[in-house]
Protein backbone atom coordinates (compact mmCIF):
# COMPACT_ATOMS: atom_id res chain seq x y z
CA UNK A 1 0.00 0.00 0.00
CA UNK A 2 2.86 2.39 0.84
CA UNK A 3 4.53 1.67 -2.49
CA UNK A 4 1.25 2.27 -4.33
CA UNK A 5 0.77 5.61 -2.53
CA UNK A 6 4.29 6.76 -3.40
CA UNK A 7 3.74 5.88 -7.08
CA UNK A 8 0.49 7.83 -7.21
CA UNK A 9 2.16 10.87 -5.63
CA UNK A 10 5.03 10.68 -8.11
CA UNK A 11 2.58 10.47 -11.03
CA UNK A 12 0.72 13.49 -9.70
CA UNK A 13 3.96 15.50 -9.42
CA UNK A 14 4.96 14.45 -12.94
CA UNK A 15 1.69 15.61 -14.52
CA UNK A 16 1.75 18.87 -12.51
CA UNK A 17 5.29 19.69 -13.75
CA UNK A 18 4.28 18.78 -17.30
CA UNK A 19 1.26 21.12 -17.18
CA UNK A 20 3.42 23.97 -15.85
CA UNK A 21 5.99 23.43 -18.61
CA UNK A 22 3.21 23.29 -21.22
CA UNK A 23 1.76 26.62 -20.03
CA UNK A 24 5.21 28.24 -20.05
CA UNK A 25 5.83 27.00 -23.59
CA UNK A 26 2.48 28.38 -24.71
CA UNK A 27 3.31 31.74 -23.14
CA UNK A 28 6.71 31.79 -24.85
CA UNK A 29 5.15 30.77 -28.16
CA UNK A 30 2.52 33.48 -27.87
CA UNK A 31 4.96 36.27 -27.00
CA UNK A 32 5.79 37.18 -30.62
CA UNK A 33 2.10 37.27 -31.48
CA UNK A 34 1.41 39.52 -28.49
CA UNK A 35 4.24 41.84 -29.46
CA UNK A 36 3.01 42.05 -33.04
CA UNK A 37 -0.54 42.65 -31.79
CA UNK A 38 0.66 45.49 -29.52
CA UNK A 39 2.58 47.18 -32.32
CA UNK A 40 -0.43 46.77 -34.64
CA UNK A 41 -2.84 48.30 -32.14
CA UNK A 42 -0.60 51.20 -31.10
CA UNK A 43 -0.29 52.82 -34.48
CA UNK A 44 -2.35 55.21 -36.53
CA UNK A 45 -1.83 57.40 -39.56
CA UNK A 46 -2.17 61.17 -39.86
CA UNK A 47 -4.97 62.47 -42.01
CA UNK A 48 -2.58 64.52 -44.20
CA UNK A 49 -0.80 61.49 -45.70
CA UNK A 50 -2.22 59.71 -48.79
CA UNK A 51 -4.58 56.79 -48.20
CA UNK A 52 -2.10 54.22 -49.54
CA UNK A 53 0.35 55.27 -46.76
CA UNK A 54 -2.15 54.70 -43.91
CA UNK A 55 -1.77 50.93 -43.54
CA UNK A 56 0.05 49.32 -40.57
CA UNK A 57 3.17 48.51 -42.61
CA UNK A 58 3.29 52.00 -44.09
CA UNK A 59 3.00 53.48 -40.58
CA UNK A 60 6.30 51.78 -39.72
CA UNK A 61 7.97 52.24 -43.09
CA UNK A 62 7.47 56.01 -43.33
CA UNK A 63 9.17 56.81 -39.95
CA UNK A 64 12.14 54.64 -40.94
CA UNK A 65 12.49 56.63 -44.16
CA UNK A 66 12.27 59.89 -42.20
CA UNK A 67 14.89 58.62 -39.76
CA UNK A 68 17.24 57.67 -42.59
CA UNK A 69 16.79 61.08 -44.19
CA UNK A 70 17.51 62.83 -40.88
CA UNK A 71 20.61 60.72 -40.28
CA UNK A 72 21.88 61.54 -43.77
CA UNK A 73 21.24 65.22 -43.14
CA UNK A 74 23.12 65.12 -39.82
CA UNK A 75 26.05 63.36 -41.42
CA UNK A 76 26.25 66.16 -43.97
CA UNK A 77 26.00 68.77 -41.22
CA UNK A 78 28.84 67.10 -39.29
CA UNK A 79 31.23 68.24 -41.98
CA UNK A 80 30.41 71.86 -41.17
CA UNK A 81 32.46 73.63 -38.50
CA UNK A 82 30.85 74.72 -35.22
CA UNK A 83 28.89 73.20 -32.32
CA UNK A 84 26.72 70.22 -33.03
CA UNK A 85 24.05 68.45 -30.88
CA UNK A 86 22.83 65.36 -32.81
CA UNK A 87 20.50 64.11 -30.02
CA UNK A 88 18.11 67.09 -30.34
CA UNK A 89 16.99 66.40 -33.96
CA UNK A 90 16.48 62.73 -33.16
CA UNK A 91 14.35 63.62 -30.13
CA UNK A 92 12.22 65.98 -32.18
CA UNK A 93 11.79 63.28 -34.81
CA UNK A 94 10.64 60.79 -32.16
CA UNK A 95 8.05 63.28 -30.90
CA UNK A 96 6.91 63.98 -34.48
CA UNK A 97 6.55 60.27 -35.30
CA UNK A 98 4.76 59.45 -32.01
CA UNK A 99 2.25 62.25 -32.52
CA UNK A 100 1.48 61.32 -36.11
CA UNK A 101 1.94 57.52 -36.25
CA UNK A 102 1.57 56.33 -32.66
CA UNK A 103 3.63 54.69 -29.91
CA UNK A 104 4.72 51.69 -31.98
CA UNK A 105 6.46 53.66 -34.76
CA UNK A 106 7.76 56.06 -32.10
CA UNK A 107 9.50 53.21 -30.24
CA UNK A 108 10.96 51.82 -33.49
CA UNK A 109 12.25 55.30 -34.33
CA UNK A 110 13.71 55.58 -30.81
CA UNK A 111 15.62 52.30 -31.07
CA UNK A 112 16.93 52.98 -34.55
CA UNK A 113 17.77 56.57 -33.59
CA UNK A 114 19.69 55.33 -30.55
CA UNK A 115 21.80 53.08 -32.76
CA UNK A 116 22.52 55.94 -35.16
CA UNK A 117 23.27 58.27 -32.26
CA UNK A 118 25.64 55.72 -30.79
CA UNK A 119 27.46 55.49 -34.09
CA UNK A 120 27.67 59.26 -34.41
CA UNK A 121 28.89 59.81 -30.83
CA UNK A 122 31.50 57.05 -30.94
CA UNK A 123 34.92 57.87 -32.51
CA UNK A 124 35.62 56.02 -35.73
CA UNK A 125 38.37 53.79 -34.32
CA UNK A 126 38.52 50.07 -33.86
CA UNK A 127 40.19 50.27 -30.46
CA UNK A 128 38.56 48.98 -27.31
CA UNK A 129 37.15 49.73 -24.85
CA UNK A 130 34.22 51.73 -26.27
CA UNK A 131 33.90 55.19 -24.82
CA UNK A 132 31.14 55.41 -22.20
CA UNK A 133 29.96 58.73 -23.62
CA UNK A 134 28.35 57.03 -26.63
CA UNK A 135 26.79 54.23 -24.57
CA UNK A 136 25.39 56.60 -21.97
CA UNK A 137 24.04 58.98 -24.61
CA UNK A 138 22.30 56.17 -26.50
CA UNK A 139 20.84 54.76 -23.28
CA UNK A 140 19.47 58.14 -22.20
CA UNK A 141 18.09 58.70 -25.68
CA UNK A 142 16.26 55.35 -25.63
CA UNK A 143 14.85 56.05 -22.16
CA UNK A 144 13.72 59.56 -23.02
CA UNK A 145 12.49 58.55 -26.48
CA UNK A 146 10.40 55.67 -25.11
CA UNK A 147 8.77 57.94 -22.51
CA UNK A 148 8.20 60.68 -25.08
CA UNK A 149 6.76 58.17 -27.59
CA UNK A 150 4.31 56.65 -25.13
CA UNK A 151 3.22 60.00 -23.66
CA UNK A 152 2.87 61.72 -27.02
CA UNK A 153 1.06 58.75 -28.52
CA UNK A 154 -1.30 58.54 -25.53
CA UNK A 155 -2.19 62.20 -25.78
CA UNK A 156 -2.68 61.99 -29.53
CA UNK A 157 -4.79 58.82 -29.18
CA UNK A 158 -6.99 60.54 -26.60
CA UNK A 159 -7.34 63.56 -28.85
CA UNK A 160 -8.25 61.43 -31.85
CA UNK A 161 -10.69 59.36 -29.76
CA UNK A 162 -12.31 62.56 -28.54
CA UNK A 163 -12.61 63.78 -32.14
CA UNK A 164 -14.14 60.49 -33.22
CA UNK A 165 -16.62 60.65 -30.36
CA UNK A 166 -17.45 64.23 -31.24
CA UNK A 167 -17.96 63.32 -34.90
CA UNK A 168 -20.06 60.33 -33.88
CA UNK A 169 -22.18 62.46 -31.57
CA UNK A 170 -22.62 65.10 -34.26
CA UNK A 171 -23.61 62.40 -36.74
CA UNK A 172 -26.08 60.82 -34.31
CA UNK A 173 -27.48 64.24 -33.46
CA UNK A 174 -27.94 65.03 -37.14
CA UNK A 175 -29.67 61.67 -37.62
CA UNK A 176 -31.88 62.31 -34.58
CA UNK A 177 -32.82 65.76 -35.86
CA UNK A 178 -33.65 64.24 -39.26
CA UNK A 179 -35.88 61.63 -37.62
CA UNK A 180 -37.57 64.24 -35.42
CA UNK A 181 -38.21 66.48 -38.39
CA UNK A 182 -39.69 63.51 -40.26
CA UNK A 183 -42.37 63.02 -37.58
CA UNK A 184 -45.64 64.24 -39.11
CA UNK A 185 -46.99 65.43 -35.76
CA UNK A 186 -45.81 68.59 -34.01
CA UNK A 187 -43.12 67.75 -31.43
CA UNK A 188 -42.11 70.20 -28.70
CA UNK A 189 -39.58 69.72 -25.91
CA UNK A 190 -39.30 72.00 -22.88
CA UNK A 191 -36.54 71.91 -20.27
CA UNK A 192 -37.03 71.90 -16.50
CA UNK A 193 -37.20 75.70 -16.50
CA UNK A 194 -40.12 75.59 -18.99
CA UNK A 195 -38.01 76.94 -21.84
CA UNK A 196 -38.76 75.67 -25.32
CA UNK A 197 -35.60 73.90 -26.50
CA UNK A 198 -36.73 71.91 -29.55
CA UNK A 199 -39.34 72.15 -32.31
CA UNK A 200 -39.58 69.82 -35.26
CA UNK A 201 -40.54 70.89 -38.78
CA UNK A 202 -44.24 70.10 -38.26
CA UNK A 203 -44.33 72.19 -35.07
CA UNK A 204 -42.64 75.14 -36.76
CA UNK A 205 -45.20 74.96 -39.56
CA UNK A 206 -48.18 74.46 -37.27
CA UNK A 207 -47.17 77.08 -34.67
CA UNK A 208 -45.11 79.73 -36.49
CA UNK A 209 -45.18 82.15 -33.57
CA UNK A 210 -43.31 79.75 -31.24
CA UNK A 211 -39.58 80.47 -30.97
CA UNK A 212 -36.95 78.36 -29.24
CA UNK A 213 -35.98 79.81 -25.84
CA UNK A 214 -38.00 82.95 -26.58
CA UNK A 215 -40.36 82.64 -23.61
CA UNK A 216 -41.08 80.22 -20.83
CA UNK A 217 -44.14 78.03 -21.10
CA UNK A 218 -46.96 80.20 -19.79
CA UNK A 219 -50.15 81.92 -20.88
CA UNK A 220 -47.97 84.52 -22.66
CA UNK A 221 -46.49 81.81 -24.91
CA UNK A 222 -49.90 80.67 -26.17
CA UNK A 223 -51.46 84.14 -26.05
CA UNK A 224 -51.62 84.52 -29.88
CA UNK A 225 -53.90 81.48 -30.04
CA UNK A 226 -57.42 80.86 -28.80
CA UNK A 227 -57.65 77.36 -27.33
CA UNK A 228 -60.93 75.88 -26.14
CA UNK A 229 -62.07 72.48 -24.93
CA UNK A 230 -64.68 70.36 -26.77
CA UNK A 231 -67.22 72.01 -24.45
CA UNK A 232 -66.09 75.46 -25.77
CA UNK A 233 -64.41 76.39 -22.49
CA UNK A 234 -61.24 78.50 -22.84
CA UNK A 235 -58.15 76.65 -21.63
CA UNK A 236 -55.14 78.18 -19.87
CA UNK A 237 -51.54 77.02 -20.27
CA UNK A 238 -51.73 75.00 -17.05
CA UNK A 239 -54.89 73.23 -18.24
CA UNK A 240 -53.29 72.08 -21.49
CA UNK A 241 -51.47 68.75 -21.70
CA UNK A 242 -47.99 70.33 -21.47
CA UNK A 243 -48.91 72.34 -18.38
CA UNK A 244 -50.35 69.25 -16.73
CA UNK A 245 -47.18 67.31 -17.60
CA UNK A 246 -45.09 69.86 -15.67
CA UNK A 247 -47.15 68.81 -12.65
CA UNK A 248 -46.12 65.20 -13.15
CA UNK A 249 -49.15 64.00 -15.11
CA UNK A 250 -48.98 61.99 -18.34
CA UNK A 251 -51.69 63.14 -20.75
CA UNK A 252 -52.74 61.16 -23.83
CA UNK A 253 -54.65 62.85 -26.68
CA UNK A 254 -56.34 65.76 -24.95
CA UNK A 255 -58.86 67.07 -27.51
CA UNK A 256 -58.92 70.87 -28.05
CA UNK A 257 -60.13 73.33 -30.63
CA UNK A 258 -57.20 75.50 -31.81
CA UNK A 259 -57.87 78.90 -33.38
CA UNK A 260 -54.83 80.76 -34.76
CA UNK A 261 -54.27 84.48 -35.28
CA UNK A 262 -55.87 84.33 -38.76
CA UNK A 263 -59.05 82.77 -37.39
CA UNK A 264 -58.39 79.33 -38.83
CA UNK A 265 -59.87 76.57 -36.67
CA UNK A 266 -58.36 73.15 -36.20
CA UNK A 267 -59.18 70.19 -33.99
CA UNK A 268 -56.06 69.05 -32.17
CA UNK A 269 -55.13 66.20 -29.86
CA UNK A 270 -52.34 67.07 -27.39
CA UNK A 271 -50.23 64.48 -25.58
CA UNK A 272 -47.48 65.26 -23.09
CA UNK A 273 -45.31 63.47 -20.55
CA UNK A 274 -42.56 64.52 -18.13
CA UNK A 275 -39.12 62.92 -18.27
CA UNK A 276 -36.76 62.64 -15.33
CA UNK A 277 -33.14 62.17 -14.34
CA UNK A 278 -33.31 58.93 -12.39
CA UNK A 279 -31.36 59.75 -9.29
CA UNK A 280 -32.54 59.27 -5.70
CA UNK A 281 -34.50 62.54 -5.95
CA UNK A 282 -36.07 61.79 -9.40
CA UNK A 283 -35.39 65.30 -10.67
CA UNK A 284 -37.60 66.63 -13.47
CA UNK A 285 -35.54 67.11 -16.63
CA UNK A 286 -38.25 68.46 -18.92
CA UNK A 287 -41.49 67.76 -20.77
CA UNK A 288 -42.09 66.40 -24.25
CA UNK A 289 -45.31 67.34 -26.01
CA UNK A 290 -46.96 66.06 -29.17
CA UNK A 291 -49.77 67.74 -31.13
CA UNK A 292 -51.77 65.79 -33.70
CA UNK A 293 -54.10 67.52 -36.15
CA UNK A 294 -57.40 65.59 -36.04
CA UNK A 295 -59.46 68.03 -38.08
CA UNK A 296 -60.04 65.56 -40.90
CA UNK A 297 -60.77 62.79 -38.42
CA UNK A 298 -63.39 64.93 -36.65
CA UNK A 299 -64.92 65.86 -39.98
CA UNK A 300 -65.11 62.19 -40.94
CA UNK A 301 -66.64 61.29 -37.59
CA UNK A 302 -69.30 63.96 -38.02
CA UNK A 303 -70.07 62.67 -41.50
CA UNK A 304 -70.33 59.11 -40.20
CA UNK A 305 -72.64 60.20 -37.37
CA UNK A 306 -74.75 62.14 -39.86
CA UNK A 307 -74.96 59.09 -42.11
CA UNK A 308 -75.84 56.82 -39.19
CA UNK A 309 -78.51 59.24 -38.06
CA UNK A 310 -80.03 59.28 -41.54
CA UNK A 311 -79.95 55.48 -41.62
CA UNK A 312 -81.67 55.22 -38.25
CA UNK A 313 -84.28 57.73 -39.36
CA UNK A 314 -84.83 55.72 -42.52
CA UNK A 315 -85.20 52.49 -40.55
CA UNK A 316 -87.70 54.12 -38.22
CA UNK A 317 -89.73 55.60 -41.06
CA UNK A 318 -89.59 52.35 -43.05
CA UNK A 319 -90.72 50.37 -40.02
CA UNK A 320 -93.68 52.65 -39.37
CA UNK A 321 -94.65 52.72 -43.03
CA UNK A 322 -94.49 48.92 -43.26
CA UNK A 323 -96.41 48.34 -40.03
CA UNK A 324 -99.63 49.88 -41.38
CA UNK A 325 -100.04 47.70 -44.54
CA UNK A 326 -99.00 44.61 -42.58
CA UNK A 327 -101.72 45.27 -40.03
CA UNK A 328 -104.21 45.58 -42.89
CA UNK A 329 -102.99 42.34 -44.51
CA UNK A 330 -103.17 40.48 -41.19
CA UNK A 331 -106.71 41.71 -40.54
CA UNK A 332 -107.78 40.72 -44.06
CA UNK A 333 -106.30 37.21 -43.67
CA UNK A 334 -108.04 36.70 -40.34
CA UNK A 335 -111.35 37.94 -41.79
CA UNK A 336 -111.03 35.54 -44.73
CA UNK A 337 -110.34 32.68 -42.30
CA UNK A 338 -113.51 33.40 -40.34
CA UNK A 339 -115.60 33.61 -43.53
CA UNK A 340 -114.31 30.25 -44.77
CA UNK A 341 -114.93 28.59 -41.42
CA UNK A 342 -118.54 29.88 -41.40
CA UNK A 343 -119.02 28.30 -44.81
CA UNK A 344 -117.88 24.97 -43.40
CA UNK A 345 -114.41 24.90 -44.98
CA UNK A 346 -112.02 22.60 -43.14
CA UNK A 347 -108.17 22.70 -43.19
CA UNK A 348 -105.94 19.89 -44.44
CA UNK A 349 -107.93 18.74 -47.48
CA UNK A 350 -105.14 19.50 -49.99
CA UNK A 351 -102.21 21.70 -50.93
CA UNK A 352 -104.61 24.29 -52.40
CA UNK A 353 -106.90 24.33 -49.40
CA UNK A 354 -107.84 27.99 -48.75
CA UNK A 355 -107.57 27.73 -44.96
CA UNK A 356 -104.08 26.17 -45.16
CA UNK A 357 -102.97 28.90 -47.53
CA UNK A 358 -104.37 31.58 -45.25
CA UNK A 359 -102.69 30.00 -42.21
CA UNK A 360 -99.39 30.05 -44.08
CA UNK A 361 -99.94 33.69 -45.06
CA UNK A 362 -100.73 34.57 -41.44
CA UNK A 363 -97.48 33.00 -40.25
CA UNK A 364 -95.48 34.94 -42.84
CA UNK A 365 -97.21 38.16 -41.83
CA UNK A 366 -96.17 37.43 -38.24
CA UNK A 367 -92.57 36.99 -39.42
CA UNK A 368 -92.72 40.31 -41.27
CA UNK A 369 -94.20 41.96 -38.19
CA UNK A 370 -91.33 40.69 -36.10
CA UNK A 371 -88.74 41.94 -38.61
CA UNK A 372 -90.40 45.36 -38.74
CA UNK A 373 -90.45 45.40 -34.94
CA UNK A 374 -86.72 44.66 -34.91
CA UNK A 375 -86.07 47.57 -37.28
CA UNK A 376 -88.08 49.91 -35.06
CA UNK A 377 -86.32 48.67 -31.90
CA UNK A 378 -82.88 49.18 -33.44
CA UNK A 379 -83.72 52.73 -34.43
CA UNK A 380 -85.02 53.41 -30.91
CA UNK A 381 -81.90 51.89 -29.32
CA UNK A 382 -79.62 54.06 -31.46
CA UNK A 383 -81.65 57.13 -30.49
CA UNK A 384 -81.75 56.07 -26.80
CA UNK A 385 -85.54 55.98 -27.02
CA UNK A 386 -86.23 52.30 -26.38
CA UNK A 387 -89.08 52.20 -23.89
CA UNK A 388 -88.49 49.83 -20.97
CA UNK A 389 -90.88 50.01 -18.01
CA UNK A 390 -89.48 48.17 -14.98
CA UNK A 391 -92.03 46.71 -12.58
CA UNK A 392 -91.99 43.90 -10.05
CA UNK A 393 -93.01 40.57 -11.64
CA UNK A 394 -92.63 36.87 -11.13
CA UNK A 395 -90.29 35.55 -13.80
CA UNK A 396 -91.51 31.94 -13.80
CA UNK A 397 -94.96 32.51 -15.42
CA UNK A 398 -93.35 34.66 -18.14
CA UNK A 399 -90.89 31.90 -19.01
CA UNK A 400 -93.65 29.27 -19.00
CA UNK A 401 -95.89 31.38 -21.26
CA UNK A 402 -93.16 31.97 -23.85
CA UNK A 403 -92.21 28.30 -23.90
CA UNK A 404 -95.87 27.34 -24.49
CA UNK A 405 -96.23 29.91 -27.28
CA UNK A 406 -93.09 28.64 -29.00
CA UNK A 407 -94.26 25.05 -28.60
CA UNK A 408 -97.58 25.86 -30.26
CA UNK A 409 -95.77 27.47 -33.19
CA UNK A 410 -93.44 24.47 -33.66
CA UNK A 411 -95.56 21.44 -32.77
CA UNK A 412 -93.12 18.97 -34.34
CA UNK A 413 -90.32 19.96 -31.94
CA UNK A 414 -90.10 19.13 -28.25
CA UNK A 415 -89.27 22.06 -25.96
CA UNK A 416 -88.37 21.02 -22.42
CA UNK A 417 -88.65 23.32 -19.42
CA UNK A 418 -86.61 22.90 -16.24
CA UNK A 419 -87.58 25.08 -13.30
CA UNK A 420 -85.81 25.19 -9.92
CA UNK A 421 -87.32 22.62 -7.57
CA UNK A 422 -89.35 23.84 -4.62
CA UNK A 423 -89.41 27.48 -5.78
CA UNK A 424 -92.79 29.19 -5.99
CA UNK A 425 -91.90 32.69 -7.23
CA UNK A 426 -88.81 34.46 -8.58
CA UNK A 427 -89.37 38.23 -8.01
CA UNK A 428 -87.58 40.55 -10.46
CA UNK A 429 -88.00 44.14 -11.66
CA UNK A 430 -88.49 43.78 -15.41
CA UNK A 431 -90.48 44.84 -18.42
CA UNK A 432 -92.30 41.53 -19.08
CA UNK A 433 -92.90 42.30 -22.75
CA UNK A 434 -89.22 42.97 -23.37
CA UNK A 435 -88.02 39.94 -21.40
CA UNK A 436 -90.50 37.83 -23.33
CA UNK A 437 -89.06 39.28 -26.53
CA UNK A 438 -85.54 38.18 -25.47
CA UNK A 439 -86.67 34.66 -24.58
CA UNK A 440 -88.64 34.35 -27.83
CA UNK A 441 -85.56 35.34 -29.78
CA UNK A 442 -83.42 32.76 -27.98
CA UNK A 443 -86.03 30.03 -28.60
CA UNK A 444 -86.57 30.88 -32.26
CA UNK A 445 -82.81 30.83 -32.86
CA UNK A 446 -82.48 27.47 -31.09
CA UNK A 447 -85.23 26.00 -33.30
CA UNK A 448 -83.82 27.63 -36.42
CA UNK A 449 -80.24 26.39 -35.98
CA UNK A 450 -80.95 22.79 -34.87
CA UNK A 451 -82.76 19.91 -36.43
CA UNK A 452 -86.51 19.39 -35.84
CA UNK A 453 -85.92 15.91 -34.37
CA UNK A 454 -83.77 17.13 -31.42
CA UNK A 455 -85.26 18.85 -28.37
CA UNK A 456 -84.58 22.36 -27.10
CA UNK A 457 -84.24 22.85 -23.35
CA UNK A 458 -85.09 25.98 -21.34
CA UNK A 459 -83.66 26.11 -17.84
CA UNK A 460 -84.02 28.58 -14.95
CA UNK A 461 -81.22 28.66 -12.36
CA UNK A 462 -81.07 30.65 -9.13
CA UNK A 463 -77.94 32.05 -7.55
CA UNK A 464 -77.48 34.26 -4.51
CA UNK A 465 -78.50 37.60 -6.02
CA UNK A 466 -79.48 36.77 -9.60
CA UNK A 467 -81.54 34.48 -11.77
CA UNK A 468 -80.17 32.93 -14.97
CA UNK A 469 -82.31 31.76 -17.90
CA UNK A 470 -80.56 29.32 -20.28
CA UNK A 471 -81.64 27.95 -23.67
CA UNK A 472 -79.79 24.79 -24.76
CA UNK A 473 -79.81 23.55 -28.35
CA UNK A 474 -78.02 20.73 -30.17
CA UNK A 475 -77.13 22.68 -33.29
CA UNK A 476 -73.76 23.03 -35.07
CA UNK A 477 -72.34 25.32 -32.39
CA UNK A 478 -70.30 28.50 -32.75
CA UNK A 479 -66.61 29.23 -33.13
CA UNK A 480 -64.95 31.63 -30.63
CA UNK A 481 -64.93 34.35 -33.31
CA UNK A 482 -68.66 33.91 -33.98
CA UNK A 483 -69.41 34.02 -30.24
CA UNK A 484 -67.94 37.52 -30.13
CA UNK A 485 -69.66 38.77 -33.29
CA UNK A 486 -73.23 37.46 -32.86
CA UNK A 487 -74.15 40.36 -30.55
CA UNK A 488 -73.34 42.93 -33.24
CA UNK A 489 -75.93 44.52 -35.48
CA UNK A 490 -76.72 42.76 -38.76
CA UNK A 491 -74.45 39.79 -38.02
CA UNK A 492 -75.88 36.54 -39.38
CA UNK A 493 -74.77 32.97 -38.80
CA UNK A 494 -75.04 30.78 -41.88
CA UNK A 495 -76.01 27.36 -40.55
CA UNK A 496 -79.82 27.42 -40.53
CA UNK A 497 -81.24 23.90 -40.07
CA UNK A 498 -85.01 24.26 -40.36
CA UNK A 499 -85.20 25.90 -43.78
CA UNK A 500 -86.30 29.31 -42.49
CA UNK A 501 -84.71 32.57 -43.57
CA UNK A 502 -81.66 34.04 -41.87
CA UNK A 503 -83.45 37.22 -40.81
CA UNK A 504 -81.86 40.62 -40.45
CA UNK A 505 -79.27 39.74 -37.81
CA UNK A 506 -80.81 42.12 -35.27
CA UNK A 507 -82.43 39.81 -32.72
CA UNK A 508 -79.44 39.08 -30.49
CA UNK A 509 -78.23 42.67 -30.69
CA UNK A 510 -81.63 43.88 -29.47
CA UNK A 511 -81.74 41.15 -26.80
CA UNK A 512 -78.36 42.25 -25.45
CA UNK A 513 -79.46 45.88 -25.26
CA UNK A 514 -82.74 44.96 -23.52
CA UNK A 515 -80.92 42.93 -20.86
CA UNK A 516 -78.45 45.79 -20.47
CA UNK A 517 -81.40 48.10 -19.68
CA UNK A 518 -82.33 45.60 -16.94
CA UNK A 519 -78.79 45.71 -15.44
CA UNK A 520 -78.26 42.11 -16.47
CA UNK A 521 -75.80 40.21 -18.64
CA UNK A 522 -76.01 38.04 -21.75
CA UNK A 523 -73.68 35.35 -23.02
CA UNK A 524 -73.23 32.15 -24.96
CA UNK A 525 -71.34 28.93 -24.24
CA UNK A 526 -70.70 26.87 -27.33
CA UNK A 527 -68.40 24.25 -28.83
CA UNK A 528 -68.46 23.69 -32.61
CA UNK A 529 -70.37 20.52 -33.35
CA UNK A 530 -71.83 20.18 -29.84
CA UNK A 531 -74.56 22.81 -29.71
CA UNK A 532 -74.89 26.15 -27.93
CA UNK A 533 -76.28 27.54 -24.69
CA UNK A 534 -77.54 31.12 -24.82
CA UNK A 535 -78.25 32.70 -21.46
CA UNK A 536 -79.16 35.95 -19.77
CA UNK A 537 -79.08 36.93 -16.11
CA UNK A 538 -81.25 39.37 -14.16
CA UNK A 539 -80.75 40.76 -10.66
CA UNK A 540 -83.28 39.50 -8.12
CA UNK A 541 -85.61 42.13 -6.70
CA UNK A 542 -85.84 40.19 -3.43
CA UNK A 543 -85.20 36.68 -2.18
CA UNK A 544 -87.14 34.03 -4.09
CA UNK A 545 -90.06 32.33 -2.36
CA UNK A 546 -90.20 28.58 -1.86
CA UNK A 547 -93.33 26.45 -1.72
Amino acid sequence: MAIEGQSNEAAHDYFTRRNVITRQRRKIASMPARVLSWFSLHTFAPVWVPRYLRGPLACYFVPVVLLAGLALLLLLLQTLPGAFFPSLPFTLLVVFVALNWGAGPGLITTVLGALLLFVMLTPSTNTLPIEPRGVMGSFLFVLIGACVSILASTKESERRTAEMLRDSLLSERALLNTVIDAIPDALMIFDAEKKLVLLNRAARTMFPSLQIEAKRYSDDLIQPYHIVSPESQKLTADELAIGRAFKGETVVEQPVRWIDVDGNERDMAFSAAPFYVYNPHRKLEGVVGLAHDITELKRSEKEIRRTQQRMEEFLGIAGHELRTPLTTVKASVQLAQRVLRKRGEKPGSGQTNPLDLLDRAERQVAVLNRLVGDLLDVSRIQANKLKVVLEEHDLLPIVQQKVEEQQQGTRRREIRLRLPEGVETVPVRIDPTRIGQVLTNYLSNACKFSGAEVPVTVEVQLEQDQVIVLVHDQGPGLTPEEQEQIWERFYQAERVQDGSSLGLGLGLHIAGKIIEYHNGRVGVDSVPGKGSTFWFSLPLYQKWRTK
